[in-house]
Parts: structure tokens; sequence; C-alpha cells
């Protein structure tokens, strides 16, 4: 044989070398990539939703319906017509209506000082105006109502003197009783 022709021969057979390692090479890839389609897998999720608190602070007077109030719209508290030496209790009850407890951090009782609770109704210079003061529980201050329908209550007295003067006929007054609270 000539050169040539060795030559070629030796081109063939490495080209077959070449050949069958590459298809053994690719096999292996085939077997591979197989190996890893095969696997199973799976996954996990996670989803969240969040909600505020509600804080929702009502009043009653004397078990009346419970409502929210502000300053400029006060649940009504009547006393009605007043003689002498009258004393008048008014409950007056706090309900939790939200979702999260809430303490009382304040409670204010202010009396007006004009008209029954002056020292000079119509004018006229008396010593014996009504008083208003807090009975039983005085202070609901640190007071925690639970959340979705906690209470507490506090009494408000209201008393005229037995010696009311008569100055004091037909005049009027204001009492302002007020409560905090924070969650």
């Amino acid at each position: 044989m000539s050169t040539a022709q060795h030559t070629q021969k030796d081109r063939r057979r490495r080209g077959v070398v070449v050949l069958k390692f590459s298809l053994a090479g690719a096999a292996l890839l085939g077997i591979a990539a197989a190996a890893t389609s095969a696997a199973w897998s799976d996954n996990a999720w996670f989803s969240a939703s969040a909600t505020a608190a509600k804080v929702t602070l009502t009043a009653s007077v004397d078990g009346g319906a419970f409502v929210h109030t502000d300053q400029a719209n006060p649940v009504p508290i009547s006393y009605g017509l007043l003689n002498q030496g009258e004393s008048v209790t008014k409950t007056l009850t706090l309900k939790n209506e939200g979702t999260v407890p809430l303490t009382i951090n304040a409670q204010t009782l202010t009396v007006g000082t004009t008209g029954i609770f002056a020292g000079t109704p119509g004018g006229v210079t008396s010593d014996d105006p009504a008083s208003v003061s807090v009975v039983g529980n005085t202070s609901l201050v640190n007071t925690v109502l639970a959340a979705n329908g906690g209470t507490a209550s506090i009494q408000i007295l209201l008393t005229t003197p037995g010696d009311w003067s008569n100055t004091y006929q037909g005049e009027t007054g204001t009492v302002t009783v007020s409560f905090g609270a924070t969650s």
C-alpha cells in the first residue's frame, strides 16, 4: 500500500474513532438529561393578608343604646326638671366595640359655672348652687376594656340643696363628662 492510501486509511480510522467517541458522549448527555427530567419536584407557596385593628369606644346613659360620639355630638344626659333637695344619679357606661383592648387614659367631669351651677343665677348672689360629683367607682382611668364588648361604668350624681334659692327657678346649667382611651 502506498503512503497516500495508508494516510487515507488512518484518517478514516480516526474519523470512526471520533464518531464513536462523539456518539458515546451524546449518549451520556442524553442519559443525564433523561435522568434530570425524570426527577420529581414540588413547590411550597405562602400568601398573607393583614388587617388593621379597629378602635371604637361607644357610650350609653342608664342602659340606653350604645352610640359612637364626639365632642360636637355627645350622648345627652337628661336630669329632667329639678326641685329643691333632689339627688339624681346617672350611670354612664363605656363599651369597647373595637377589635383590640382599650385602656381608659382620661376622665374629665366639667360642671358649667352658669345657671344652676353658679353662685349668681340671674345676676343674684346665692350660696347654694347645684353640685355634680362622681360616686362609687370614682375613676375609670387605667381601666382596660376587653376587645369586642368590654364595658365599664361610672355614676354621676347631681344634687340640689334642700334650701335652694328661688333665684334658681327656670335656670339651666351644663355638665360635660369625657373619656379618652387608647389601644
